[in-house]
C-alpha cells in the first residue's frame, strides 16, 4: 500500500514538473514611443530571452505597445507589422531577427 501511494505521489510530482516547465514567460510592459533595442533590453531583463541582430537595421524602428502578459511571438508579430523583419526562437530562447526569412 505505501509502494503505491509513493508511486502516485511520485507521478503526480513529475506531471506537475513537465507541466512547469512547458509554460512560456509572459512580458507585460508599456512600451509606448520605445526604440526597439530599449524594448529588447527590458524584454531581456525580465524573460530568459536573449535576442541577436543587426542594430544598424533596428536604428530607426520605434516601437507603440502596451504589453499584459503576452507571449514574445504576439509582441513580435505587432511590432514587425509591416515592415521587413522576422523573428524566430529557437529551444534555448535565442531570438534571432533577421531581414529575411
Amino acid at each position: 500500500m505505501k509502494l503505491i501511494h509513493f508511486v502516485s505521489v511520485f507521478c503526480i510530482f513529475l506531471i506537475s514538473a513537465s507541466a512547469h516547465a512547458q509554460r512560456k514567460p509572459t512580458i507585460s510592459g508599456n512600451f509606448a514611443s520605445m526604440r526597439f533595442d530599449e524594448m529588447i533590453l527590458s524584454i531581456e531583463q525580465q524573460t530568459p530571452y536573449r535576442f541577436f541582430y543587426n542594430k544598424a537595421w533596428t536604428d530607426t524602428l520605434t516601437v507603440d505597445l502596451k504589453a499584459e502578459s503576452e507571449l514574445l511571438p504576439v509582441i513580435l508579430e505587432k511590432v514587425f507589422s509591416g515592415t521587413v523583419f522576422f523573428y524566430t526562437i529557437d529551444s534555448y530562447n535565442r531570438v534571432f531577427i533577421t531581414r529575411e526569412r
